[in-house]
């Protein structure tokens, strides 16, 4: 995605770099309209020509410091979706300019004796290339 993407600053200067990541699917997408007609046939109409992605982070396992480090981030720094922020790309270690794309979804475990908060997964929409 880091060919598509044009620089962007972020809102609030903060590079998230996370590790311990699952599989994590990137989408790309470009907003257009299909309409689809009785016959079969379908018409594309272009909202706009730049590429949109979207990356889902999942987790194997998440320590407590990073699901502190995310809670703090959503609730404060990035002010839920609102802030755009740098995050690290795990696999090719690129920084890029995301905001998160939806709620920040947090679980209270117990079931090793004592009680932690887990993030599972959460969405970022890539904005663009951390300026160089």
């Amino acid at each position: 995605m880091y060919r598509y993407l044009s620089s962007v600053s972020a809102d609030y200067e903060y590079d998230l770099e996370l590790r311990n990541q699952n599989v994590m699917p990137e989408y790309g997408d470009k907003k257009q309209v299909v309409h689809e007609f009785d016959d079969g046939g379908v018409s594309v109409t272009r909202m706009s020509d730049n590429s949109l992605f979207k990356v889902n982070v999942q987790f194997t396992a998440v320590t407590i410091s990073n699901s502190d480090i995310l809670l703090d981030l959503w609730h404060d720094g990035a002010n839920g979706r609102a802030n755009t922020f740098y995050w690290q790309h795990p696999a090719t270690e690129r920084y890029y300019t995301v905001r998160f794309e939806d709620i920040l979804t947090k679980k209270y475990r117990t079931d090793y004796g004592t009680a932690y908060i887990e993030v599972e997964s959460f969405i970022l929409r890539v904005e663009g290339n951390k300026p160089a």
